[in-house]
Formats: C-alpha cells, structure tokens, sequence
C-alpha cells in the first residue's frame, strides 16, 4: 500500500517538515509518485524505499472524518483516500496546523470553511460539504470566521 507523507512549508528549494506519515488505500490522482522527497533522498522514514510515497502539502487537506478504526481524508481535488491510522492520533497530529476538531468524527482545515448555518448546528465548507458542529465548539468556529471576514 502506498504512503501519504502529511507535509507543511513545502515550496520549490524550501525545506520541509514531515507532520504525518500514513498508510492508505490509493494514489493520488495528478500526483508524482515519487520515493525521493522534493529536497532529496527521504531519512527516517525507511519505507518509501519499499513503498510507493506521495507528498501532500497540507493546505490540500480540506478535513479528516473517524471511519472505525481508520481515518478517512478528503483531499481538495475531491479525492478520498482512506489512512490506517486512528482519528485520534491523526488529530494530534494536525491540531498544531491549521485544523479544528468541529465534532467528534471531524477534524477540518480551517482555510476550507465557508460558514455556519443560523442554527449553529452545521458547519458548511468550500467544497458544499455540510458537518456537524458539537455545541461546544460553536464559539471558536464562530471566532475563526469573524477573524477571516474582518482580515478579508
């Protein structure tokens, strides 16, 4: 099974940080498959010289949904790919970027949301997608969303 390396700062001659590595189910459409990172030959990460590995910046991230014991991650291009790694752990992992968990099943990119309906119930993305909103994240989605209009 190919590997999707989660990556952050990635630009043309520009270093790059890792911030996930996960195991999933297909290639991603439009992208090189490449063993060898943008900047070279990978270290630390020992299968990508056994195993087909994409690099995915994670602005093309638009949000990761719990699916059992694996996680399911829809790409920006409306690709869904499905990631053996628990919901939990890939939280952790992208809290620190530009993620907010709106549910206990979702975690979305905060640069993908569009708005929240008037009942504050569902949160609509870029993509037409609808998700539901826990009551108790209802005032730093709203947050976000007035800092984006004000700075828009």
């Amino acid at each position: 099974m190919p590997r999707l390396h989660i990556i952050e700062n990635a630009s043309a001659g520009n270093e790059f940080a890792i911030i996930c590595s996960v195991t999933i189910n297909d290639i991603i459409p439009d992208k090189e498959i490449i063993t060898d990172s943008p900047l070279g030959k990978i270290i630390n990460i020992g299968d990508c010289a056994e195993h087909a590995c994409q690099y995915l910046p994670v602005g093309e991230l638009v949000r990761v949904e719990r699916l059992g014991d694996r996680s399911c991650l829809v790409i920006a291009n409306g690709k869904v790919l499905i990631a053996e790694k628990l919901f939990s752990w890939i939280c952790t992992k992208l809290k620190a970027t530009s993620f907010i968990k709106v549910h206990q099943n979702h975690l979305v990119n905060v640069g993908y949301i569009k708005c929240m309906s008037e009942s504050r119930e569902t949160l609509e993305l870029k993509n037409r997608e609808l998700l539901p909103v826990l009551p108790k994240k209802e005032a730093k989605i709203l947050e976000w969303i007035q800092e984006e209009t004000i700075a828009s």
